[in-house]
This record gives C-alpha cells, structure tokens and sequence, in this order.
C-alpha cells in the first residue's frame, strides 16, 4: 500500500483473489491482515485472517492456519457484530481450520490436544453447529493412536446431526475406507468406498484423492502393484495441484519408484521444494518415506544418480551428482525421527509399524 493511500479492504480483496492460490496468495493475504491491524478495521481484520486460514488448510500448509485461528477468536470476542449473521458460522469454521492440523504437529502434547478438542466441542454447542465436526476431529486424533477408538468415533459422527459446516458426505466415506483398510477389513472399506466409486454420492474436490491414496498405501504394503500403478496414474493427474497435495504426490512418489524409477526420479526432483519450510509434519513424513524407497530401488541399479535439486537441499550437491544409497539413508532418518516423534506423543507405535511395512514392501 502506497504512503497515505487509504485503507480499502475491498481493493485489497480484489487485487489478491486474481492471485493463484498458494503461496502468493497466502503472502499477500498475510499483508492484508497487516493492514487490515494498521486500519484497527475489525471486519476487515477478521475476513483476511479467515481468508488467509482457508488458503493455508487447502492450498499451502494446514498448521499456518493455527496462529490466525487464534487471532480470529481474540477479535471476535472483542468485536462479535463485526461479521454480522456470518459470524458465528464463520467462527466455528475457522476454529476448525485451526483445530484439524494439530494431529500433523507431534510437538503438541495430547492433553493440549485433548484441551483444544474440548474447546472446540464447547464452541459448537455455543453456537450450536459442528457436533459432527467435532466427532471427525476425535476421529483424527485416535486415529493414529488406536484404531478401534477411531471406529467409535466414526460411529458417533454418522450419528451425529448434519448441519451446514458438517464434511462432505464424499469426504466422510473415504475417511470410513481408509480407516477399515487399516483395520485390514477390505470388505468393509470397499462398502464405504462404493457409494463414491458409483457417483451415488456427489464428490468434492479432493474426496477421491484421499480415496485413491488409502487404497495406494494399502496396496503398496502388501507389494501389490497391479492394484497400486493405476491408481497412482489417477494421483498424478488429479492429486498434484499443490503443496497441500504433498502426500497424494508422496503415495505417487512411492509407487513410481517400483513401476516407473524415472519418473519417479523426476516427480522427487519437482515436488522437493514444496518440502521447504512446511509446518505438517504428517505431510513431510510421508514425502521422505516415499523419497526413501524411491533411493533405496534407485541404489539397487546404480551407485550414483544425476538430479537438478534446490541449493536449499541440505544434501546439495553443486555438480547434481548424489550417491543413492546416501540419499536413501538421509530420507529414511528424517522419516524415522517424524514417526519417533508422533509415536511417542501419541504413546502408540502407528508410524514405526507403518515404516516398517514400507521396509517390507522392499522384499
């Protein structure tokens, strides 16, 4: 903003939605909150935090939406007309925006968890919406821990009234497939994935991702590849958009290394950067396993391997030459001390049983 140009929040709004989104977008969304300060403007305060958390949650990287969220809910209390009839909807949301990336953050302990679940539970039944939300993110936070518990919770929230902040109902079943894979109940996932497979329920945007991707990962433990190459095809197409799709790239990234060891080489090659500076940590696990098998297949036909990567690479290499095997060791211990993190905050040992069914698919 030009000196003494006076504070517009609809021409800021206007200039920043011709912007792709990611990180661009999410930039200059945190430029307009700044402003938006300057201006002591709390509709305008309020509206870019929100804006700025939903392109964190869907475009860039979930955590960032945490620090806003929290600054929403200050601004709010202190200005509740400020967003009109919108607000209460708009709050319960943000808050949501700001509650889900904690099962990515392993440095949250669980009872903070349990305490910021707890208070999202109190806010939908101030403003009466997100019951069904709320039994989604009890979901998220078993389910990493124990899934029975999880069971229970995807229990509660098919019971749980719907109302207009509830999840897709496409997003909702692959969320049932991915966790009865996990339970090793084929049978009952592929009864949840169904209604979505047949279009008898409406997709979003990113609901067949998640669905692909559950049955990706479940192929690739087992060394299935038949199953795993078409539907890494499909992750390809439709799930590498941007940062936000890092673990569907992940899924592909794994797969690849297997069926196709170029491409997947180059995959690694262009989606590394979206690694750099990212908050979610369940995210950057999922890429460095990945970029571990990839370097562990590449290692057992070559020594070395000829890659352009980031000088912001910890590993760089100014000549693109790299040792596969080093590689695969430098991504194994990132992935492994993520997972140790998770386990031992989660006091479960999900991550460390996942890494090794990947060892296993080595075989």
């Amino acid at each position: 903003m030009l000196e003494n140009t006076p504070f517009s929040g609809p021409r800021l709004r206007a200039t920043i939605n011709i912007l792709p989104d990611g990180r661009a977008k999410l930039d200059a969304l945190a430029e307009a909150i700044r402003q938006a300060d300057a201006a002591d403007d709390p509709f305008w305060r309020l509206s870019f935090r929100w804006e700025y958390a939903s392109q964190a949650a869907f475009h860039d990287d979930p955590p960032k939406a945490m620090p806003v969220a929290a600054e929403f809910a200050a601004i709010y209390d202190a200005y509740p007309d400020a967003l009109g009839s919108y607000g209460p909807r708009g709050y319960v949301i943000l808050a949501l925006m700001g509650l889900n990336p904690v099962q990515s953050l392993p440095q949250i302990p669980l009872a903070e968890y349990d305490t910021l679940l707890e208070r999202f539970r109190a806010l939908t039944r101030r403003f009466g919406v997100g019951e069904q939300n709320y039994w989604w993110e009890l979901f998220n936070r078993w389910f990493y821990i124990d899934q029975t518990q999880a069971l229970d919770c995807l229990q509660s929230a098919w019971q749980a009234p719907e109302d207009e902040i509830s999840d897709c109902m496409a997003c909702m079943h692959a969320r049932g497939a991915l966790l009865y894979l996990r339970l090793g109940d084929r049978a009952k996932a592929d009864e949840y994935a169904k209604p979505l497979i047949t279009y008898e329920i409406e997709p979003c945007e990113s609901s067949f991702q998640s669905l692909w991707l559950a049955y990706l990962e479940d192929a690739l433990d087992r060394g299935d590849l038949d199953e795993a190459a078409p539907l890494a095809e499909k992750l390809a197409c439709k799930g590498n958009r941007d940062r936000r799709d890092l673990s569907y790239v992940s899924g592909v990234l794994r797969c690849w290394s297997f069926t196709d060891p170029n491409r997947a080489l180059s995959l690694f090659s262009r989606r590394l950067v979206w690694t750099f500076g990212m908050w979610d940590q369940k995210s950057l696990y999922d890429f460095y396993k990945a970029a571990w098998i990839c370097f562990q297949q590449t290692a057992r036909r070559r020594e070395q391997v000829t890659l352009d990567l980031p000088e912001d690479f910890p590993l760089y290499q100014k000549a693109g030459q790299y040792v596969a095997s080093v590689l695969a060791d430098w991504f194994h211990q990132q992935a492994a001390e993520i997972g140790t993190r998770f386990d031992q905050r989660n006091q479960a040992d999900f991550f460390a049983r996942d890494l090794a069914a990947a060892a296993g698919s080595l075989h």
